[in-house]
């Protein structure tokens, strides 16, 4: 088998795809290709180290990056007995235990039907707790509360929301579920209601249902108050914005560098060959 050189094409044959411009030879336009790619793939990467390098940055400034608004909607978790879970932030608890069901055919009468995985309690007098992971205080805005079986009477009538504040001052609201559960049936088993707007300046929140039975609690909207979120003196603003422009600066001159590299390793020439028998 021998190697054979490919004859040579005109320059008016072969353009360049990325310039529009005639090549010199064939194999250049091979060349191109390969430095485009590897030009965009670099910047790819410098994009990536800059936003690692900011993120540092923040982490080192103390700053904390909260959501202004979480849901707390339990889609995340396989069906199953928990005793505490972490979402978006936030922890929701029950003693000993609750359930994460995902609809009417998880439990036997039926259990809501939402479309999604809830929460459902294992015991209605036992509060069901909600706090932030990370201490802040935060506001808690919605939530969808259902019964929990259907045909189950007594049902919980009610259910008691109560807000726990630093200065051990409280918020409360009661909500009353209408009866609506039929299960996979046609009908909304869940209820949106809205939380006045005394809910805020939280530590914790608490759910207990009056007459102690079991109910289905869903999507609660919460978000941590900005007022207790640290925040930076006006010399430490300045500090950071010197650290994001230090970042920032690095990482224009290390790219410039990987071009220079780039560039001065690229081949004056090529030759392509085939293999023939």
């Amino acid at each position: 088998m021998a190697l054979r050189r490919l004859a040579y094409t005109p320059p008016s044959v072969i353009h360049d795809t990325w310039r529009g411009r005639p090549l010199d030879h064939p194999c250049e336009a091979i060349l191109s290709r390969r430095r485009h790619r590897t030009l965009s793939e670099l910047a790819n990467s410098e994009n990536e180290m800059f936003l690692r390098r900011i993120a540092v940055v923040v982490a080192l400034s103390g700053i904390a990056v909260l959501p202004l608004k979480a849901q707390l909607t339990f889609d995340s978790f396989p069906e199953g007995l928990y005793g505490a879970i972490g979402e978006n932030g936030f922890t929701v608890s029950q003693e000993p235990a609750f359930f994460i069901l995902e609809g009417s055919s998880s439990c036997s009468p039926p259990c809501p039907e939402n479309g999604t995985p809830y929460l459902a309690t294992q015991n209605g007098d036992i509060p069901v707790r909600v706090f932030s992971s990370d201490g802040f205080l935060f506001t808690i805005v919605s939530l969808d509360l259902a019964e929990q079986h259907v045909a189950v009477v007594p049902s919980c009538p009610e259910v008691t929301v109560t807000g726990f504040r630093e200065e051990q001052s409280v918020a409360s609201a009661s909500f009353s579920l209408d009866g609506v559960n039929d299960g996979a049936g046609p009908l909304d088993d869940f209820q949106h209601l809205l939380l006045p707007s005394e809910f805020r300046g939280l530590t914790s929140v608490e759910f207990v249902c009056s007459n102690l039975r079991r109910y289905s609690l869903d999507n609660l909207a919460v978000s941590p108050d900005v007022s207790e979120i640290p925040t930076l003196s006006p010399g430490g603003l300045v500090g950071l914005a010197l650290l994001i422009l230090s970042a920032g600066l690095l990482t224009l001159r290390q790219a410039k560098r990987r071009r220079l590299t780039l560039r001065s390793s690229g081949q004056s020439g090529c030759a392509l060959l085939s293999l023939s028998s």
